[in-house]
């Protein structure tokens, strides 16, 4: 079936869309498809002007708020995550309204300037849905608090507390990168000595337990963390002062003379000089982590309320004291101050997620949506960025189309009783949201002549 302003039929549209976003093949991968398996003549530069048609045709229909409202009917009542995402470094941030409980996008759309008013009147569509919002899950930010209070008033509304730990841990940063930086000149250290191992006079017992210590070091200290609960560089301090203590241990049980072993040892025991700090940032993971526990229970919201802020008093009393009897403690005291001031900006938004069942306490997966979507894109067509490409362009209907696609879209019943005047809009509609990426191609490709463009229209304009 031929679609009316394109000169290639569905079943050459849906190939180019289903390969594309299904099976993450370039445009390159499919014109070769088309062209050498099915012997169509196709250039390859219109296989993405054929993609571009596929998402014209999709979103005609996809993005009805009739449609959208059909698939809601039966559910009766919304369960909101709202974020915000960037596909590449200059386009302004979309932002998604996905409902936790469907799995469905309701919404997706760049915002230019991401104040109140203008997040006011994007989150207002939702009032055309006739179902219930009964809890909203986002992330602080205060011009988005402020919107849903004024769209959603009196629905309950979460807090990301994935985002609340980020806040709590931001004061770590500098010195666990500090402390990364000691722990890799240690591990340097023993390096040396491994490279240096078969040029020195050893039994073949000491020379085999030095290069497993030389293995074990060069593991250690690429290992892996978790930023929040368990940071990669006091994982690693602390998993190479275990590894000099046993060896400390085996050569005082040993006895005798190990040159190369203690060698080593005198590598690994430069960690010293970071002790102080490890251990003041081992207390700071605790406070995080002791956070983390109280919030993770399965209980009412006020039960989980009195247990944070037992907790937070708990903290002050220890803030004194530090302040007061143990002034060498002021790093600690100072992060104390910080977790306690987070918590309180936090706490009208920390609990309402625990007496509403389908509420989630995080919007880990709706940002987890983000990053499969950018990295099949990036897989798609071999970049290391998503800049330059679909997203860039096309993001808001590429978001909404992704959950589509587990349902087998059929080009053929996406288009019965689809106006023509429906592509079309949507056509021109998919056209103005390229315009920016082609404008800025164009300057990277001649930026002289652009600039040179600029300058004779405006001295015209002067004139």
């Amino acid at each position: 079936m031929l679609v009316r302003g394109c000169e290639y039929g569905l079943d050459v549209i849906g190939l180019v869309g289903e390969r594309h976003m299904r099976e993450h093949q370039s445009f390159r991968e499919i014109h070769e498809e088309l062209t050498e398996r099915h012997g169509v003549l196709v250039s390859s530069r219109h296989v993405a002007n054929l993609f571009r048609f596929y998402l014209v045709i999709v979103s005609a229909r996809t993005l009805s708020t009739e449609a959208v409202q059909a698939r809601l009917k039966a559910q009766g009542r919304l369960v909101l995550s709202v974020d915000a995402v960037r596909f590449d470094d200059v386009s302004p941030p979309m932002y998604v309204v996905r409902e936790v409980c469907s799995g469905e996008i309701l919404l997706a759309e760049r915002v230019e300037k991401a104040d109140t008013e203008n997040l006011v009147k994007f989150l207002r569509q939702l009032e055309s849905i006739k179902a219930a919002v009964v809890g909203i899950v986002t992330d602080k930010e205060h011009a988005l608090i402020s919107a849903v209070s004024l769209v959603f008033p009196g629905v309950p509304h979460q807090y990301c507390q994935t985002h609340f730990y980020g806040n709590l841990v931001k004061p770590m940063e500098s010195d666990l990168a500090t402390l990364g930086a000691g722990v890799d000149s240690v591990a340097k250290g023993v390096r040396e000595v491994e490279q240096r191992l078969e040029h020195e006079k050893a039994s073949p017992e000491e020379l085999k337990l030095v290069k497993m210590v030389c293995d074990a070091t060069r593991v250690i200290s690429k290992a892996r963390g978790d930023k929040l609960f368990d940071p990669a560089p006091l994982k690693r301090f602390a998993k190479l002062r275990s590894l000099h203590s046993m060896i400390e241990v085996a050569l005082a049980q040993k006895g005798g003379t190990w040159p190369l072993l203690c060698w080593l040892l005198f590598k690994l025991a430069k960690l010293q000089e970071w002790a102080e700090l490890a251990d003041r940032l081992s207390k700071q993971v605790e406070v995080v982590r002791n956070m983390a526990h109280l919030l993770g229970v399965d209980n009412k919201g006020k039960t989980v309320e009195r247990s944070v802020r037992k907790y937070v008093t708990q903290l002050e009393q220890e803030l004194k004291k530090k302040l007061g009897d143990q002034p060498d403690d002021a790093p600690l005291a100072a992060f104390y101050q910080h977790v306690i001031a987070v918590t309180g900006r936090f706490w009208r938004g920390l609990f309402a997620c625990y007496d509403i069942k389908e509420l989630p306490a995080n919007n880990n997966d709706l940002e987890s949506f983000f990053r499969t979507l950018k990295w099949h894109q990036r897989r798609a067509q071999g970049k290391k960025s998503t800049a330059g490409g679909p997203l860039e362009s096309f993001g808001p209907l590429l978001v909404q189309l992704w959950p589509q696609l587990k349902k087998r879209l059929e080009l053929q019943s996406l288009l019965q009783d689809l106006p023509p005047e429906d592509i079309k809009r949507a056509r021109e509609s998919l056209q103005a949201l390229a315009e920016p990426a082609r404008q800025r191609r164009s300057f990277i490709r001649d930026s002289d002549a652009q600039i040179q463009d600029a300058l004779s229209q405006w001295t015209k304009a002067q004139a």
